[in-house]
């Protein structure tokens, strides 16, 4: 079960994307300017941690692109950062990432 905060911060990283995906009309440097703002530790708040950041961030859509997930400059860092809050995050949603990117998945670990 997700918190506000969490939702919120999917909501925020989902809306940020098809935005940037409007704009550039690029899907990878769509991503990559979203992931952009994970690593920024957007968005901010009072009550909103990484670990909610994180959840939001592996909660999107946009991980099933895997196409851009592979092209992007910034999916591994972003999922190593997401991955040090594995207390937090959904095995799932990891296991998903891991199945359909494992090149991305491998340097995140790495």
């Amino acid at each position: 079960m997700q918190t506000d905060q969490q939702v919120q911060c999917k909501q925020y990283y989902e809306s940020t994307y098809l935005s940037l995906l409007e704009h550039l009309d690029d899907k990878p440097k769509a991503l990559d300017a979203c992931l952009q703002r994970f690593l920024n530790q957007r968005p901010t708040g009072k009550h909103r941690t990484n670990a909610d950041r994180a959840v939001g961030l592996i909660e999107s859509e946009f991980w099933s692109d895997t196409e851009s997930v592979n092209q992007s400059k910034y999916a591994a860092l972003a999922l190593s950062k997401v991955l040090g809050h594995h207390e937090k995050v959904s095995a799932s949603a990891v296991l998903q990432i891991a199945k359909s990117t494992p090149d991305t998945f491998r340097w995140a670990i790495a």
